[in-house]
């Protein structure tokens, strides 16, 4: 979940080399903020230099304001801690015992204890409690024996695990190379020279062009060239990226999250165009057989759960819903239509169930939003959201566009008029959030000291409040536990005392049971909330299948303005990271 760049410039652009970086990793933070670092060779003093620091990227800028070296090469890291505690000495880049040597690495490491412990008895120092060091130091010991290239060749053969790994040695100042297994990593060009990194996102200033490196693919950049190979000798494919830099900005908001929730209308219209414009959806439905599974992780598995409900509606049938992480527990069930939900495209556990799904001979559906990335080169068909880059942690407008395309593949399956039936939902996202922002954020004001709440639903509501409390925990940090608004009775209410907050997601479906909730928790002193028409958060009157479109929005309001209440950056929430790459 690290986020990984390099440059390799022409030469009018190499004072420029530390800003690119940091306006790389800036545009990368998303994916880790332990520590980041910088890796460059001098020219002029014909030396690798490194700079790493604790915190985030800013603290990391700090030290670099007045730093002016002039270098061809230089790599760069963001880190989202996995082996090593968040420390300056852990932070990447790491390097060899001459300091010849800079790696930045993406994924874990297995057999790291045991190459470390081989390197020590021939004589080589560690530093660090990181699996990466070991790169640096492995790759040093062949670099005795062999040219660089060959070199960096039999290091990654010897790496168990999965990894993106990029890395300079002042022995080839004019190269970077490169190795990728399981983990991102994508190449861009422009006039300035050749990059790489973690996401195409971090690229959109500087490429005009970006390719995708496939798994189990390794090479090298230099300032005006490429290599690439692996089990084959390739070109890539390079393609112009459909985001663009202002994007990726946050405009007039103080924080990406508050702006990618308004930007929700216009990522389910985008993503409509997408569906509309082509016939892909109604050959995905066509997929969709007798045994259909869907496989998603945190955000995106609670859209898969709406799914699921809707689909079985609709047409009487269910669609097995697995989290990801347990999916392979339940491997003989990864059969038939698959559907994969992940926004990146690069969800670890999303991707290991499809690779499961595959062997057992199942047809991949993908829903992602990154053009180019593995689940959307894996998928049998991948059907596309339009929401354009996402960089705050927390899924939002996302989520929304996720549910435009599951319930365009539902009502595809029925033979339903797509245009006629999914066109309204933009308009009840922007009505809601018109509605109901003031009451949100009075509504956090109130309730930005508690410790816990509960989230009920009923019906489509139960899986939306599951959504809102997964929001109000990573975001603001309060304990927030959904529950089905009648199973509260069965050992919830125990927490029931005066004061304690009940936020109750509204639908129609089930009306009697949310205001029996209500009474049962009331009447033990609980401040009971709900988010409804003409209630404490009021959202328009909606039928019961778009209540996820009008009932979603005001509780991610509701989470931003708490985590703003408490003084916390909810772009940033502590030990998360927007794609969770890692096992």
């Amino acid at each position: 979940m690290c986020g990984i760049a390099a440059a390799a410039l022409r030469s009018k652009f190499r004072m420029e080399m530390i800003p690119l970086l940091l306006e790389f990793l800036k545009a990368l933070e998303y994916r880790g903020y332990d520590s980041a670092g910088i890796g460059v060779y001098d020219e002029v003093n014909r030396r690798i230099i490194i700079w790493k620091k604790k915190g985030k990227v800013e603290s990391l800028a700090k030290i670099l304001r007045n730093v002016r070296v002039r270098a061809p090469i230089g790599i760069a890291h963001t880190r989202w801690a996995t082996h090593g505690i968040p420390s300056d000495i852990n932070a990447h880049p790491h390097t060899d015992c001459k300091n010849e040597v800079a790696v930045v690495h993406n994924g874990i490491i297995s057999n790291f204890r045991e190459l470390k412990e081989k390197l020590e008895e021939s004589g080589h120092k560690f530093v660090s409690d990181t699996d990466t060091e070991v790169i640096a130091h492995l790759f040093e010991e062949y670099l005795k024996s062999m040219p660089p290239f060959e070199a960096f060749e039999k290091t990654i053969r010897s790496l168990k695990g999965y990894y993106a790994i990029v890395m300079i040695t002042s022995k080839d100042p004019t190269k970077i190379f490169f190795a990728r297994k399981e983990s991102p990593l994508v190449i861009g060009r422009g006039s300035k020279g050749y990059f790489l990194s973690s996401d195409m996102v971090s690229l959109l200033g500087s490429a005009e062009e970006v390719a995708v490196i496939e798994d189990g693919e390794y090479g090298w950049i230099t300032e005006d060239d490429y290599f690439v190979t692996g089990k084959n000798r390739r070109e890539l494919s390079f393609f112009k990226p459909s985001w663009t830099p202002q994007q990726a900005m946050k405009g007039q908001y103080e924080h990406f999250m508050l702006k990618e929730i308004y930007e929700g209308p216009t990522a389910i219209k985008e993503t409509l165009v997408g569906i509309l414009s082509d016939d892909n959806i109604f050959k995905a439905a066509e997929m969709m057989d007798e045994h259909v599974v869907a496989v998603a992780a945190g955000t995106s598995y609670h859209a898969s759960l709406i799914f699921s409900y809707l689909y079985m509606k609709h047409t009487g049938k269910y669609i097995i819903t697995l989290d990801a992480s347990e999916a392979p527990h339940y491997k003989n069930l990864l059969r038939g239509t698959v559907i994969a939900v992940s926004q990146s495209g690069e969800t670890y556990d999303t991707l290991k169930a499809v690779r499961l799904a595959k062997k057992n001979g199942a047809k991949i559906i993908g829903v992602v939003n990154v053009l180019g990335s593995t689940l959307d080169r894996e998928s049998d068909i991948s059907l596309r959201l339009r929401a354009g880059p996402e960089i705050g942690v927390a899924a939002t407008k996302t989520f929304l566009a996720q549910l435009t395309i599951l319930y365009a593949l539902t009502y595809a399956k029925v033979g339903m008029d797509l245009e006629e039936t999914l066109r309204p939902l933009p308009e009840v996202v922007k009505e809601s959030l018109e509605m109901s922002a003031g009451y949100a954020k009075a509504l956090a004001n109130k309730l930005y000291q508690k410790r816990d709440m509960y989230v009920l639903g009923t019906g489509i509501s139960n899986f939306v409040a599951m959504e809102i409390a997964l929001k109000i925990k990573e975001i603001s940090y309060i304990h927030a536990e959904a529950y089905p608004a009648g199973e509260a009775k069965h050992g919830p209410i125990s927490l029931a005392e005066k004061g304690f907050p009940v936020l109750i997601a509204w639908t129609p479906e089930d009306e009697d049971k949310l205001e029996v909730a209500d009474e049962e928790f009331s009447s033990r002193g609980s401040e009971v909330y709900w988010i409804a028409p003409e209630k404490d958060i009021p959202i328009p009157k909606v039928s019961w299948e778009i209540v996820p479109f009008a009932v979603t929005p005001p509780g991610q309001l509701l989470s931003y303005y708490l985590a703003i209440k408490r003084g916390l950056d909810p772009d940033k929430p502590r030990n998360l990271a927007k794609s969770v790459t890692v096992h």
